[in-house]
This record gives C-alpha cells, sequence and structure tokens, in this order.
C-alpha cells in the first residue's frame, strides 16, 4: 500500500466516523425537541444502531 493510498483509507474512515457521530447528535436533539415541544420527558432512549447501542441519557 503507497502512503497516498493509506491517507486515503484513514481520510476515509475518518469521514465515516464523523458523518455517523453528527447523525447520531442531530437525532437525540430532534428526540430532545420533540419531547420537549410535546411536554414530555424522555427518561431512556437508545440506539437501534449496532455500532452506537449505548444508552441515551437525557
Amino acid at each position: 500500500m503507497t502512503r497516498a493510498t493509506l491517507l486515503l483509507f484513514l481520510l476515509l474512515i475518518a469521514g465515516a466516523i464523523g458523518l455517523s457521530w453528527r447523525h447520531y447528535q442531530n437525532a437525540r436533539a430532534l428526540l430532545s425537541d420533540w419531547a420537549d415541544s410535546n411536554g414530555l420527558r424522555i427518561l431512556h432512549a437508545k440506539s437501534n444502531t449496532f455500532w452506537l447501542s449505548v444508552p441515551l441519557s437525557m
């Protein structure tokens, strides 16, 4: 593997992780905003994605 190929691969992995984290944060914010606008409180929420299956504490 050349150095340029390795760098491109690492950038691709970093980008995928960044986009996944951004999606996770947006989903969490949407759920929180929905609950607030309906006068509800989220007691427990869990991601449906296996690599983000950690509980969302709100």
